[in-house]
């Protein structure tokens, strides 16, 4: 089971960088590292801590369908 915990007043944005959200570096190694032992699929842990939600949530989408994120 993936989660991420954001304190529930916080909300995310799709446009901002996930790093000006609270996801540091070896939080997003860890997140990396769960996708690929939950679903196989490889994801840039750079694209989880310099890109956007958005960007990540295209490259989960990407991934899921058998793409390259």
């Amino acid at each position: 089971e993936l989660r991420l915990r954001v304190p529930p007043a916080h909300r995310l944005s799709a446009a901002r960088p996930l790093r000006r959200q609270g996801v540091h570096p070896l939080l997003a190694l860890q997140l990396q590292r769960a996708l690929k032992r939950e679903l196989g699929i490889e994801i840039p842990a750079g694209l989880l801590y310099e890109g956007t939600l958005g960007e990540a949530a295209a490259g989960l989408a990407a991934g899921l369908a058998g793409g390259s994120p």
